[in-house]
Order: C-alpha cells, then structure tokens, then sequence
C-alpha cells in the first residue's frame, strides 16, 4: 500500500469504512515469517513494478464488539496520476 486517499466512515448496525487506497506490488510476501512484523515502508518495490500501482475502492463493514469484520466490495484499476489528462479540455465543445 502507498497511501489511503479517501477514507470515510458510517455508523449503522456497525461501522462501514469506504477506503480508496494506491496499492503496488512489493517483495515482501504477507504470509512470509521473514517480513511478517516488517514496516510497510521498510519493503523494497518488486522488480519491474514500475506502471503496475494500482487505485483500489474497498468497502468493509465491521462490529467489533462481536468481533465481526466483513469485506463488502472491492474494485480496483490502473492508477492514473492525473484525473483530468491533458487534451481532455481540449475536446469538450465550444461554450456559447
């Protein structure tokens, strides 16, 4: 994971958590002993990662105090640094 970029909450039957994370592949492997209890920063990227980051939209509603934590949704795509590209203003129509 890079970074959570949009994070909310709502309170209902328990608590839903919209999360947009950047997420990229790095060479520490999550059921490996040796990077278990590593630092996320501390893990280098993987080799030819470069263009592979990826925007990902989770929803997961949990009741902790019934120890319950569910994934609701995910979806994920290709990271695009830049929402607004360039030419796109360029190809709207003319305003009057």
């Amino acid at each position: 994971m890079i970074s959570p970029l949009l994070p909310t909450t709502q309170a209902e039957a328990g608590y839903k958590y919209d999360l947009t994370m950047e997420l990229v592949p790095t060479q520490c492997l999550k059921n490996d002993a040796g990077t278990r209890d590593v630092e996320l920063s501390q893990c280098p990227l993987a080799p030819h990662s470069e263009g592979q980051t990826l925007t990902c939209d989770f929803q997961i509603w949990t009741r902790p105090w019934l120890h319950i934590t569910r994934l609701i949704s995910q979806h994920c795509q290709p990271h695009n640094p830049d929402p607004c590209p360039r030419g796109t203003a360029a190809s709207l129509p003319p305003q009057d």
